[in-house]
């Protein structure tokens, strides 16, 4: 259960951190970039918040699933949230936007963590 808890810890860090990094480059006015890492932010927040729920759920047993606990709304609200706009169309945005050539995003955006292609 600890080690649950702590890799829940760190998981909604990551995702708040993703957030306020997006939010840093909308007050910067580096709106393509903004953008970009907005969609980043997203998705990382959707898939942590169905893991953290679901992970919850793991923890806590069935009983949490009954209306009385908040847990059984947070989870479909975080589900509900993954299906209103669908991931994998925020992903095809986000990867046209970062394959785009001569795009500023593409140089702004850190790109070690991409793979490097020799052509």
């Amino acid at each position: 259960m600890q080690n649950a808890i702590g890799t829940l810890a760190a998981e909604v860090h990551a995702a708040r951190s993703a957030v306020m990094a997006a939010a840093g480059t909308w007050d910067a006015g580096l709106w393509e970039q903004a953008e970009m890492e907005s969609l980043m932010a997203v998705h990382v927040a959707k898939r942590v918040a169905l893991d953290a729920t679901r992970q919850a759920f793991d923890i806590c047993g069935a009983r949490t699933s009954f209306r009385l606990f908040p847990l059984e709304t947070w989870f479909r609200d975080a589900r509900t949230l993954t299906l209103h706009v669908r991931d994998d169309v925020q992903m095809r945005e986000l990867g046209r936007g970062l394959l785009r050539e001569g795009s500023s995003v593409k140089a702004a955006l850190d790109t070690s963590v991409l793979p490097r292609h020799n052509a």
